[in-house]
């Protein structure tokens, strides 16, 4: 019988004392928008409902989460009442501003080949990349967004299909970073949530890991109780501008 395909998305970290956490505790940080270093990236412009049709359509998403106590009461008289139509736009206009804030991203990428992706997020190529089986993170994690890159900044209907528009806000950027193929994991729970072990199936040193860094990283892996984890040595393609792996064996003694 012919062996399924396993499909993995990578994420490269340089090697530091947050990526030891990730190994050591078999979870994954989300972080604030507000921190990533692309000052367009999730920090798109919204538009407000102007019609009454839009008004009612956010209103339904609205409910779902923690309301005004007053929407209900403002919404019955919006529709004939210019006063109370602006107060629903503006209690509107705060709900889609903090659930917003309450987003918190995860991101990796499709491919672990980039010389860019290795030498911004693996610390000039002495990081490593982890391979993460992408059914299993899905099936942990819920569904991710592909980053969908654009030429021009879109504008945000937030209540214009909800869902839709939450993946058009946190997984548009700008052309420039097309190279990283990145797909992004949604909360607004934890910072920190565990991915089963069995979900980290890669990992792969860079060019210029110290031989102390591998041996550091195979026995945290060993001592966690990872099963079946791929050690893979990363070096240069001698023709293309792109960068290549084999299998590496790393001896691991007892703690």
């Amino acid at each position: 019988m012919q062996k399924r395909k396993v499909n993995l998305i990578f994420k490269y970290h340089a090697c530091n004392e947050y990526l030891y956490k990730i190994l050591e505790d078999s979870s994954v940080f989300f972080q604030k928008p507000e921190n990533f270093n692309d000052p367009y990236d999730c920090n798109l412009k919204t538009v407000s409902p102007k019609t009454k049709e839009d008004i009612l359509e956010n209103y339904k998403e609205a409910m779902e989460s923690e309301s005004e106590p007053n929407l209900s009461h403002v919404l019955m008289h919006a529709m004939d009442n210019p006063a109370a139509q602006i107060k629903i736009i503006g209690i509107l206009e705060k709900w889609s501003t903090q659930f917003i804030k309450q987003v918190r991203v995860s991101c990796f990428s499709k491919k672990s080949t980039n010389l860019l992706m290795w030498g911004h997020y693996a610390n000039a190529h002495t990081g490593v990349c982890l391979g993460f089986n992408e059914e299993i993170m899905q099936q942990t994690f819920g569904k991710y967004y592909e980053v969908q890159y654009s030429r021009k900044v879109p504008l945000i209907y937030f209540y214009k299909n909800f869902e839709n528009t939450v993946k058009e806000y946190f997984s548009t950027k700008s052309i420039h970073w097309s190279y990283e193929k990145e797909v992004r994991f949604l909360t607004t729970k934890f910072s920190n949530i565990k991915f089963p072990k069995e979900a980290l199936v890669q990992v792969i040193f860079g060019i210029r890991c110290p031989e102390e860094e591998k041996r550091k990283i195979a026995i945290l892996i060993h001592n966690a109780g990872y099963q079946n984890v791929q050690f893979v040595q990363a070096h240069i393609d001698p023709n293309i501008y792109r960068v290549l792996g084999q299998n590496l064996k790393v001896v691991v003694g007892e703690k």
